[in-house]
């Protein structure tokens, strides 16, 4: 889970992904986070998180700078999360509690995306918001993921984005649901490869039940 969630925070800080740093603009010029985590079963360094616990997801983020770590933090504390799926400003208030770092919703801000936002609905490019352009070099990529198989065979999936250019706001996109699908399609890779390659057999309490 660390591995996954430390590859997908590079990319959150990264400005030419649409995750956190470079999210895209929802049709009012804001910015809406959406993160999600899922796991085949807790992780052994937490033996009190109940193994029917594999995942949280979380949307509607507009001032958590890396998603991808509340997640993490979240899953990894059932009493201040019970529920798999939070959103807005009170899981904001959780994460501040939790120590997460917040930010100013300036500090989403790119041109590329900006520009995008502008194009979308047909009106000029320009004028910027108050903090300015920030010039990039490349083209702009989509949302993120990253999965990690550890020794035991057993999976993280971490996902993060900021949705769909123009969405609606308050609008929830399919990300924190396909990270689910994502975990079980991996799973079922990783039981027909142990069976070709030998007969192998991950260990029962690996498995997604």
């Amino acid at each position: 889970m660390d591995a996954a969630v430390a590859a997908v925070r590079v990319m959150e800080d990264c400005p030419l992904f649409n995750a956190s740093k470079g999210a895209v603009f929802n049709i009012e010029g804001k910015n809406e986070l959406e993160t999600s985590i899922m796991l085949s079963r807790p992780p052994l360094s937490h033996p009190e998180i109940s193994p029917t616990r594999r995942g949280i997801a979380l949307t509607l983020l507009t001032r958590v700078k890396n998603p991808a770590n509340l997640a993490r933090a979240l899953y990894l504390s059932p009493s201040s999360s019970p529920h798999p799926f939070l959103s807005g400003a009170n899981v904001e208030a959780i994460a501040e509690s939790l120590g997460e770092t917040l930010v100013d919703p300036s500090y989403f801000f790119t041109e590329h995306r900006w520009r995008e936002h502008r194009r979308g609905l047909g009106l000029p490019e320009e004028p910027f918001p108050e903090n300015g352009p920030t010039a990039l070099d490349s083209f702009p990529t989509g949302t993120v993921g990253a999965v990690a198989l550890d020794s035991r065979g057993c999976i993280a999936a971490v996902t993060s984005t900021g949705g769909r250019t123009n969405k609606l706001v308050g609008q929830m996109r399919n990300g924190p649901k396909w990270v689910v699908v994502l975990v079980l399609l991996v799973s079922q890779v990783r039981v027909m490869v142990r069976g070709l390659i030998g007969g192998g057999r991950c260990p029962e309490d690996c498995l997604l039940r």
